[in-house]
């Protein structure tokens, strides 16, 4: 039989069962249920998730968490409710004496939320645990790290071909430099060995023009000394005098010297219009060399020891064998040839 102690009340009596359970342990042995799990983000985008879950997984996108839980002890005593989530905070909330809590902005990461029952003895309830998950942004996830490592690749090589490919464009434009440097310094040189050959081929015709104008000249005078001197000045003597002159007028050793500094300033030109006609003649060819030095026919004349007139005369029969038109110039013609062009220009 269970004791029972009588208690006196207001309006009557009470009994109290002495072997009855305290009720303050009561809490102890119960368990919170959860009801309602909903994922929200700041926007208001909500979803609801299986209160039925030891584990749940929600987007950081909806990283707002409300959750309702029930309480089945029914007793007057006054409960309340905390939480705690272990890797996030360090002890347990505030009490509320509602079963309903909301966390806002959990962090990226996985954690264990835990609640419970408390009553104004300090007593509390089994504790309910809950596995959360919060997956990465999209920027943070498997497949964004992928992509920034492929991006990153990308750049890292596309880079490197840019690298490579500016160094080899610097490369060959120094090299181009290089080479054009090369040129106009051969150029240079050139320009230089043609105006030293240039001066030499002046200054030899320019003596030879010298001294064959003293020697005609001196031609000249013993024709009219022979003529005033009449039979006191012997014919064998003046014969002898006369073709010394002439033989150094047209000797040979002047036009060697001459073809020979002629050639290196002109280089091939002889042998380019021996070859384009052959039927000129070593006379027509010296005829076509002084025009080529753009010599007057005044000037021409004492080099081939003939008159200025006898000069014209062999440039008309030169202009004949080349078969030029009459509207062309004998001498620009002469200047302006290069071997095989002039003859089809002129066809």
């Amino acid at each position: 039989m269970p004791k029972e102690l009588p208690l006196c009340l207001e309006n009557g009596y009470a009994l109290l069962d002495a072997e009855a359970e305290d009720s303050g342990e009561r809490i102890t042995r119960e368990s919170l249920k959860i009801r309602e799990i909903v994922s929200h983000s700041q926007s208001g985008d909500r979803k609801t998730l299986s209160p039925y879950q030891e584990k749940i997984s929600i987007p950081f996108a909806r990283n707002n968490l409300s959750l309702r839980y029930s309480f089945p002890l029914y007793s007057g005593e006054i409960i309340r409710y905390q939480y705690k989530i272990e890797g996030l905070t360090n002890g347990w909330s505030e009490p509320s004496e509602k079963p309903a809590f909301v966390i806002n902005r959990i962090p990226t990461g996985e954690y264990t939320i835990k609640v419970r029952a408390t009553n104004k003895w300090q007593k509390s309830s089994k504790v309910h645990t809950l596995v959360l998950e919060v997956k990465p942004p999209w920027y943070k996830s498997t497949p964004a790290i992928i992509i920034y490592a492929l991006l990153f690749l990308g750049i890292f090589f596309l880079g490197k071909h840019i690298t490579v490919k500016r160094v080899k464009l610097n490369e060959k434009h120094k090299r181009e430099e290089k080479e054009r440097e090369l040129i106009r310094l051969r150029n240079e040189k050139l320009q230089s060995e043609l105006s030293f050959k240039s001066r030499q081929l002046a200054n030899t015709t320019l003596e030879m023009i010298k001294k064959n104008e003293f020697l005609m000249s001196l031609k000249d005078k013993l024709k009219r000394q022979k003529e005033q001197l009449g039979p006191r000045f012997p014919d064998k003597y003046y014969s002898e005098l006369i073709k010394k002159i002439d033989g150094n007028i047209s000797g040979d050793d002047d036009w060697k010297v001459f073809e020979h500094n002629f050639n290196l300033a002109h280089e091939t030109f002889l042998q380019s219009i021996k070859s384009e006609y052959p039927e000129l003649t070593p006379s027509d060819l010296r005829l076509c060399a002084f025009l080529r030095i753009n010599l007057t026919s005044k000037e021409i004349a004492p080099l081939l020891g003939i008159s200025v007139r006898g000069v014209e005369n062999h440039r008309y029969r030169l202009r004949k064998k080349l078969g030029l038109p009459p509207e062309t110039d004998l001498t620009e013609f002469i200047l302006s040839f290069q071997n095989g062009e002039n003859s089809n220009n002129l066809n």
